[in-house]
């Protein structure tokens, strides 16, 4: 649930950069 409300948030604040956000999120998922 967390990595849903964290991904709606940066998908507010960043709605025209959802690719890099997602490329940021696989690489923070691999250190979780």
């Amino acid at each position: 649930m967390q990595k849903g409300a964290i991904i709606s948030a940066f998908c507010e604040l960043h709605g025209t950069n959802l690719e890099s956000i997602f490329g940021r999120i696989k690489k923070v998922g691999k250190y979780l």
